[in-house]
Parts: C-alpha cells; sequence; structure tokens
C-alpha cells in the first residue's frame, strides 16, 4: 500500500512541475497543485482499499464454502451408520427368520437378495426388513442394498451382507447313558447323539418331576430334591428319547483311619 501511494506522489509531483511552469504567473498555481496532488492519492488510494476488499471477500467466501461442505461431509458419515439387526445365522430347513435394517432414512430405499434361492429363499415384508426361509441344507448369503439419492440424481450405493447356514433336520436322537447319578443341589449337563450328526437342532427337553429335577433348554440338570425322574428329548419328528435321573445326597466325605 504504501509504495502505491509514494508512486502516486511521485507521478503527481512530476506533473505539478509541469503544469506549474505554465501557471507560473498565474495565482492558481498553488491550488492547482494541491488539486492534482490530493486527486491523484485519493484514486490510487480508493483502488487499493476496494482490490483489498474484494480479496477479503473472496477469502470469507472460501471459508464458508469450506465449512458447509465439512458439515455437509459429517451429516453424511453419520447418515451411514445403517446396519443389519444380524451378520449371520443358522436355521433349519423349512424355518424361518427376520432380518431388518437400522438407521434407514425415509428416502433410502433397500433391495434384499439371495446368493441361491435354492437354499435361501428372500421375502421383502417391509421397507426395512425381509423374511427368509431355509429350502434345503447349504450356506447362502443375503445382500442388502441401501440406495441414497445422490448428486444429479446418481444413487449412492451402500452393500451390507449376512451369512446363513441352512441346517438339516434331525431325524433321530438319543442320550449318551440311560441313566444320571447327580447330587443334591448339583447341576450336570445331558448329552445327546442326533442323527445326521451336521444337524444344529436342537431338541426339547422336560422332566417327568420339576420338583426333583429341573431340565432347562440346554439340556442342563438342576438336582432339587432326593429322588428319580424321567428326563424326556423331543426333536420337531416327533422322534424321542429318555433317560433316568437319580437324585442323591451328596457322599459325606471320607475319614481318616
Amino acid at each position: 500500500m504504501y509504495g502505491i501511494i509514494m508512486g502516486s506522489i511521485g507521478k503527481g509531483a512530476h506533473m505539478f512541475n509541469k503544469v506549474l511552469k505554465r501557471c507560473y504567473r498565474r495565482k492558481t498555481a498553488g491550488l492547482l497543485a494541491v488539486f492534482l496532488i490530493s486527486s491523484m492519492v485519493a484514486t490510487s488510494t480508493s483502488g487499493s482499499i476496494s482490490h483489498a476488499a474484494s480479496k477479503s471477500i473472496t477469502v470469507t467466501t472460501a471459508n464458508q464454502n469450506t465449512e458447509s461442505l465439512s458439515k455437509k461431509k459429517r451429516q453424511t458419515q453419520k447418515s451411514d451408520s445403517v446396519t443389519l439387526s444380524h451378520k449371520k445365522d443358522t436355521i433349519l430347513v423349512d424355518e424361518g427368520n427376520t432380518l431388518s435394517l437400522n438407521n434407514m432414512a425415509k428416502k433410502w430405499t433397500a433391495y434384499f437378495e439371495s446368493s441361491d434361492e435354492s437354499i435361501l429363499k428372500i421375502t421383502k415384508t417391509t421397507s426395512t426388513s425381509c423374511e427368509y426361509l431355509g429350502v434345503q441344507p447349504g450356506t447362502a448369503e443375503i445382500t442388502v442394498k441401501v440406495s441414497k439419492p445422490g448428486f444429479l440424481f446418481v444413487p449412492n450405493n451402500v452393500y451390507l451382507h449376512c451369512n446363513v447356514t441352512v441346517s438339516p433336520r434331525a431325524v433321530s436322537i438319543r442320550f449318551t447313558k440311560n441313566k444320571y447319578t447327580v447330587n443334591l443341589g448339583a447341576k450336570k449337563k445331558l448329552k445327546l447323539t442326533t442323527r445326521p450328526s451336521i444337524s444344529k437342532e436342537k431338541a426339547k427337553f422336560e422332566s417327568s418331576d420339576t420338583e426333583i429335577a429341573e431340565i432347562d433348554s440346554n439340556g442342563k440338570v438342576y438336582a432339587k430334591c432326593i429322588g428319580t425322574a424321567t428326563i424326556t428329548a423331543r426333536i420337531s419328528n416327533g422322534k424321542t428319547a429318555r433317560c433316568k435321573v437319580i437324585v442323591r445326597t451328596k457322599p459325606a466325605p471320607e475319614k481318616d483311619a
């Protein structure tokens, strides 16, 4: 700024000398010189200020655009948190389950597809979920495409995946022992053998006397009272297996002779 002003003053002084020689005998020489110098300085200063102001406005606009883009990016990252209710599952043949999407926006569209319809059949039930059904033993992948509105109507797609194993149903079942002895107050896991061995089907258990022995869904017995109870395991085709559970008092520790 200082250099611009001094250059303008130098040019003004040179012009002043020329005019002064022509107007030497006139009384207006002094006033004319002051007028010329003031005009040049004012013009130069005004131009420099306008340039600086224009540059400042450009920088401010650029900063605002950058902040706007950063804010939009943060919002996009936050909205990309769409997830699946689960990423893997194991079901039986002719058994189904539901897969759902979390954090879906209203303007987004979801598409569900099975990698093998002969193993896993898919039915879209709502805009954010589907039901799948095991057709035959095997493994299939559910691909979920979430389509989001993008720039110039070009969609921004996100892909999510869920692996599903379809297990064959058990055709037979048996306990590894016919009789189990459990101390009062203790618990014991009863072991089962199913056919085919690759079946993931879980048997349903029942006790003939829950006051003596109670059993949970995982086949674990809780000895509650002295006595004998019969435990029954049942699979989906109606086949059953049975064993006896004898609850006894806990043996006293042997005394040293």
